[in-house]
């Protein structure tokens, strides 16, 4: 089947996402995300008939289930994953002519291997900064707990002070404060018998007391061997000193000796940037003697006392309302004493009347007594579960410095290996952030920083010629705000090129030309955070894949977070990241959709607003409204939630507009809506993923409250807004004009366009499904004709899809083929005992077997 430029253009993007996504996966083992990204590049691939590309897709695949660690170290591996790359970086049109040129590459890829059960070569870096190795340990030591935290503690503070050292060299604080941590160290280690940390920690002192009284000299060579030193014994402290590379501990040693007496001869390649790409894995445990599981329950348990007593006020109110009821019957039983007297006879009912209204003051006063009583207890009540919830928050708190330790001596590394100068600062270092966050900031922050050493600092050369001091600075700053922790990372160099974001968007066919002629400085800067998407021409160790700035946005849906960009061109760059504090607990937007509570995240809201109807415009079925400058597409929440019913029209409109990626959406709801703080309750694992929402809460009155997923949301959205099916019904007329409804499963775009035109041009309708969850919510909210599946997707694979599909009641006849590369007899079989009514492989695309398949099934 030969490609035209579309599905060319479509596979570039594709392949050069999935590419990303493999280099994002494997420096957190995330096996499961690589093997998924490389298996839509094969199906991809085997799409347009480049087989020896996707055999290398294919066999990297297998790599990553098989071993996922193994393959991260792996050389042939990467060198694998490049030749993918070089393949989708050129223009769709010429990725033929790049795979055919690429073809004894990849054979040669093919025939490699990838042992990836055997020990992987070790990196080209010498001894003295290879991790170190065990032969024995200390481990079973009474006093090993009690070293392993001192250990770390001075391990900290060589790498800090070195830092300092190394900025300011004549700062005598600073070489104090490494020889007390040298010496500190020593005496530690001797205590539990590491001789070689003993020997190795006694020279480094001897070498800090030689710097600071003038005898050798703090230059460059001085300064990498001890950090070499100091990165040393930090990896020993992470592996908890299991044993000891007494070799490698001993040349450290011997080189000091050799720098001190004038005759040392540095190695001509460290490697120091390559071992601080990543944040160093942190050693945990040691301090806490409490289970995460335990602490999450408690925070759970905190936050919900704290959002029960919230409830108590109410009750309060209540009893004042029966006060307040009482007091006007007495006035009534008053009342009707004052007319009884003077009435002949009246002498015995006014004496029953008084002896009431005694009853009733007295009753007054005793509600009124319980009610300054119940207030006071509610005040404690409310006072104690803030005291209880601030201090089990504190427990799972760190400061956020713990989350950004191994920023400085990265940014130091990186400047030295591309010959610049950077002062990097951290102010707010203390700030509290919950551990889950800042666990998930720590990869995302060091993209931001790299991107900003990379991209944005100049040579010191072109900084003095724009005016500039020859020293760069970076910036990063925490602090909270409005119940939410943010974080800015701003620069001072050269700032983000406009220019050669719009050039990019227009190589990658990410939007048209006219499109970009009023797009919003947001919108432009939001498709940096698409995967695969750079500015840089030439890729480096640090940056230049378009990896980066899509872990940031992966980790911000993750937690709930926002990412602002500003850039002015020669000031520099900024971005600003806005997360919940903790997770436990969700400052929310509650609001009515067709008559039932939902909740959006309050950081995920851009406004609310009241529109009057000439306020929204339809333009060709789609309905809009101007906020800002810009133009919001408007959708019913009650649509976009799969209700059928129509809105109830009316002269006004509230809605709340979402920020995605840059975009605004509009979402209809029922009335204006109410701030809350929910306490976050997952779902049960059996409901599975139900669309649009993300997890539950409950109301003060006991009510369950939907959290809805934005991102689901917004996917759902875009559906609307791309088939104008907006705040009315599609008319019924428009169903009996095509032959049927077909739904698409396939986890690869390319797979599902391909589809996806074959059967259009046939006439059909065609709704499309990015896996089979997707696809098993679509067919929860509608009814088709025809289902297509693909077998291997994440989340919900196609044999699960279809027994989902069989087992609802209005889908079991629905006729279902399934569309695999796989041609072996048992995968058939597999398929049709499932419940598919045909097996063909991807191959039936290039003849009329496809469609012929769908249209006699369909036909019955």
């Amino acid at each position: 089947m030969s490609a035209d430029p579309s599905m060319l253009s479509l596979f570039a993007g594709e392949a050069r996402g999935a590419v990303a996504k493999i280099r994002a996966a494997l420096p957190s083992l995330d096996g499961a995300r690589a093997a998924s990204a490389a298996k839509s590049l094969r199906s991809a691939a085997r799409m347009l008939g480049f087989d020896k590309y996707a055999a290398l897709a294919a066999k990297l695949e297998a790599a990553f289930l098989e071993d996922v660690a193994a393959a991260s170290s792996n050389p042939d591996v990467a060198k694998a994953v490049g030749i993918l790359s070089e393949c989708a970086e050129v223009p769709p049109e010429r990725i033929p002519g790049a795979v055919s040129e690429k073809e004894p590459e990849i054979s040669a890829a093919l025939e490699a291997g990838f042992p990836l059960r055997k020990a992987a070569p070790a990196p080209a870096i010498p001894p003295a900064v290879s991790a170190p190795r065990a032969k024995s340990g200390p481990r079973d030591s009474e006093m090993f707990g009690v070293f392993l935290e001192d250990a770390q503690t001075q391990s900290a503070a060589l790498s800090e002070g070195l830092l300092r050292l190394e900025r300011s060299p004549g700062d005598m604080p600073a070489a104090d404060s490494l020889m007390r941590a040298s010496h500190s160290l020593k005496g530690a280690a001797r205590v539990v018998g590491l001789e070689w940390l003993v020997n190795l920690a006694h020279k480094m002192e001897d070498c800090f007391s030689a710097a600071r009284e003038g005898r050798v000299k703090a230059d460059s060579a001085f300064f990498d061997l001890l950090f070499d030193c100091a990165d040393f014994i930090a990896s020993a402290v992470a592996a908890r000193f299991e044993g000891a590379d007494e070799s490698a501990a001993g040349s450290l040693a011997s080189d000091i000796s050799a720098l001190l007496s004038g005759s040392y001869r540095p190695a001509p390649q460290r490697g120091a940037l390559s071992a601080s790409s990543e944040p160093a894995p942190r050693a945990s445990g040691s301090s806490v003697k409490v289970s995460a599981k335990s602490l999450n329950n408690l925070m759970e348990l905190a936050a919900e006392s704290l959002v029960e007593n919230g409830r108590i006020e109410p009750y309060r109110e209540a009893m004042i309302a029966v006060k307040n009821e009482q007091e006007q019957i007495a006035r009534h039983l008053e009342n009707a004493i004052y007319a009884l007297e003077g009435s002949p006879g009246a002498e015995a009912a006014q004496a029953h009347l008084e002896l009431a209204r005694r009853a009733m003051h007295k009753a007054i006063a005793d509600v009124r007594a319980q009610i300054e009583s119940f207030g006071e207890y509610s005040r404690r009540n409310v006072l104690i579960a803030g005291r209880l919830y601030s201090e089990v928050l504190s427990s799972r708190m760190r400061p956020f410095s713990d989350g950004v330790a191994s920023l400085p001596r990265m940014v130091r590394d990186i400047a030295k290996s591309f010959g610049k100068k950077i002062d990097f600062e951290i102010e707010g270092a203390k700030t509290p952030v919950d551990r889950d966050v800042l666990e998930k900031l720590e990869s995302a922050l060091m993209h931001i920083v790299r991107n900003a050493c990379d991209h944005g600092i100049e040579t010191p050369e072109e900084r003095e010629a724009a005016g500039k001091p020859p020293c760069g600075k970076i910036t990063m700053r925490a602090w909270h705000s409005a119940g939410f922790l943010k974080i800015s990372v701003s620069d001072d160099g050269r700032g983000i090129s406009e220019a050669a974001v719009r050039e990019k968007i227009l190589e990658k066919r990410l939007a048209a030309p006219e499109m970009l002629e009023n797009i919003s400085e947001d919108e432009l800067y939001s498709f940096l955070l698409l995967p695969g998407f750079t500015t840089k021409p030439d890729i480096s160790e640090i940056s230049g894949r378009g990896v980066g700035l899509d872990v940031v946005q992966t980790m911000l849906h993750e937690v709930g977070g926002t990412i602002s960009i500003s850039s002015r061109a020669g000031a520099g760059s900024a971005f600003e990241l806005k997360l919940p504090i903790t997770r436990s607990v969700l400052k929310s937007l509650v609001v009515g959709i067709a008559g039932q509570p939902y909740a959006f995240a309050l950081a995920r809201v851009y406004r609310t607003v009241k529109l009057d109807a000439s306020q929204i415009r339809s333009v060709e079925g789609r309905q809009y409204f101007d906020l800002d400058g810009k133009s919001v597409g408007l959708v019913s929440g009650a649509r976009a939630l799969g209700f059928e019913e129509p809105r109830n029209l009316s002269n006004s409109v509230y809605a709340v507009v979402v920020a995605d990626r840059g975009n605004l959406y509009g979402i209809e709801i029922d009335s204006l809506p109410a701030e809350s703080e929910l306490v976050v309750r997952p779902l049960h694992e059996r409901l599975g993923k139900i669309p649009c929402v993300s997890s539950a809460s409950l109301s003060e009155d006991g009510l369950p409250i939907l959290i809805l997923d934005v991102d689901d949301l917004v996917s759902s959205i875009d559906k609307f807004l791309s088939s104008g099916d907006m705040l009315m019904r599609r008319p019924a007329e428009a169903e009996t004009r095509e032959l049927g409804r077909i739904l698409v499963v396939d986890d690869s775009i390319t797979v599902r366009e391909t589809q996806r035109q074959i059967l259009e041009g046939a006439g059909y309708r065609v709704d499309t499904a990015v896996d089979g969850m997707d696809g098993w919510n679509s067919v929860r909210l509608n009814k088709y004709d025809l289902i297509v599946s693909d077998i291997d997707m994440p989340r919900l694979n196609g044999f699960e899809f279809i027994e989902r599909v069989r087992s609802k009641e209005s889908a079991k006849s629905t006729p279902i083929i399934i569309v695999s590369y796989k041609d072996r007899q048992e995968d058939r079989a597999k398929g049709l005992e499932a419940g598919a009514d045909a097996y063909l492989t991807k191959s039936s695309f290039q003849d009329d077997t496809f469609i012929e398949t769908v249209r006699n099934l369909i036909s019955g």
